[in-house]
This record gives C-alpha cells, sequence and structure tokens, in this order.
C-alpha cells in the first residue's frame, strides 16, 4: 500500500488523502480513488484482449493496480497548473516545414508491383484475415 501512497503526493499533505485500492467482483475490479483523481481503472481482460494479447490470472492480479496507477499518474497531469508555463511548441508557427508537401505521387511500375502479390483478385489485393469475428 505504500507504493500506492507514494504515488499520489501533492506538493501540500494535507490537501491530498492517500489513494484506496478499492477491490470488488464487478467488471472493473480495480478502482483508484485520491484528492486528485477519481477515474476507473479499465478491465483488465477486456483490455487485453482488445490488445490481442493473453494473460494469466496471476498477470491480470499483478497489472491491475499497475494500470490504476498510470491512470492515477494521469488525474495528476489533469490537475497540474500551467497557467504561468510557456508552451514550448506551437501549433501556429509559421515556420517553413522541413517535410515534403504531402502531394500524390504517380507509380508508373504497376505491373512490377502487382507480380509480386500474392493473391489478386482484381481490382482488389487479398490479404490474410487478423480479425476474429467476435471481435470489436
Amino acid at each position: 500500500m505504500a507504493s500506492l501512497r507514494s504515488v499520489c503526493r501533492n506538493l501540500s499533505a494535507k490537501s491530498c488523502q492517500p489513494c484506496r485500492r478499492v477491490s470488488s467482483q464487478t467488471s472493473r475490479p480495480w478502482r483508484f480513488y485520491s484528492a486528485r483523481c477519481n477515474m476507473e481503472s479499465p478491465d483488465v481482460l477486456q483490455l487485453a484482449a482488445k490488445a490481442r494479447i493473453s494473460l494469466t490470472p496471476n498477470e491480470v492480479e499483478e497489472f491491475g493496480p499497475k494500470i490504476g496507477q498510470v491512470i492515477d499518474w494521469f488525474g495528476q497531469l489533469q490537475n497540474a497548473n500551467l497557467e504561468n508555463v510557456e508552451p514550448t511548441i506551437r501549433a501556429d508557427i509559421d515556420e517553413p516545414s522541413s517535410l515534403r508537401p504531402d502531394a500524390p505521387i504517380i507509380f508508373n511500375d504497376r505491373e512490377t508491383m502487382v507480380a509480386t502479390i500474392p493473391t489478386l483478385e482484381e481490382p482488389y489485393i487479398k490479404v490474410p484475415k487478423i480479425l476474429k469475428d467476435n471481435m470489436e
């Protein structure tokens, strides 16, 4: 529990309550609450399914609190006072870009490219299926 408390340290210790982990049997078993963040961590199994990885029950138990800590860190970032901080990068810079212009380029050697394609069903290129039918 000490490691969870160290995650949520505030400059003023009086205004920060230590994080506490609340475990329940819901689909989202790990919740972290503090004075700075009350976001709920995602369901580890659902997150693993979306990332197309498999986790053992021990890994689910291990990663639940760690994901909660990351979410709490983002909560701390959201509460950071940036009023007097000058931006280091601006989107409205009028300097010339070092990137090439985003313009279409005509590829003249189509036959060479088509010859390297394993399965072609004109006008489409057939590729192996990578998503399962039940995935979102």
